[in-house]
């Protein structure tokens, strides 16, 4: 005698789709839970953005001829984005070379775990002239044209 079932029936189907979908659906949770926990720390990622964010400012100060800035710490907060704004201090020093370049070097530092520090480091080669300032022209024996 036959056996008059050959396939699977379609309540077993939905059955198996259903345990495969709540399988994947743990496995991606716990893929999203340790990407939280050893994913980056935003309180680093915050003090990375700052340091990052204020190099740019200082390297547009002390990029000119004559501009000097005193080494200066700074209290400040830095926003977060989950939960309150992160106290921290920041600290620039600068040299100026016998050359002429001038090397920044710029740090925050977390008030409340002082492990946590982002420290950037930038040397301006050449100073340029200050904005409407007359730039002596090169003298190379040729007329300028």
């Amino acid at each position: 005698m036959r056996n008059l079932e050959r396939g699977d029936s379609l309540l077993e189907i939905v059955v198996a789709v259903a345990i495969i979908a709540i399988a994947v659906g743990a496995l991606g949770a716990g893929l999203i839970a340790a990407e939280h926990r050893f994913g980056p720390d935003p309180i680093e990622s915050a003090l990375e953005a700052t340091v990052t964010r204020e190099m740019r400012v200082a390297v547009d100060v002390m990029k000119y001829q004559g501009a000097s800035v005193p080494s200066t710490t700074v209290a400040t907060t830095i926003p977060l984005p989950s939960g309150s704004p992160l106290p921290a201090h920041l600290s620039l020093t600068s040299t100026t070379t016998a050359g002429g370049s001038v090397t920044i070097v710029l740090s925050a530092t977390d008030d409340n775990d002082a492990t946590k520090i982002a420290t950037l480091s930038q040397t301006i080669a050449a100073p340029a002239p200050p904005p409407d300032s007359l730039v002596p022209a090169a003298s190379n024996g040729t007329a300028p044209q």
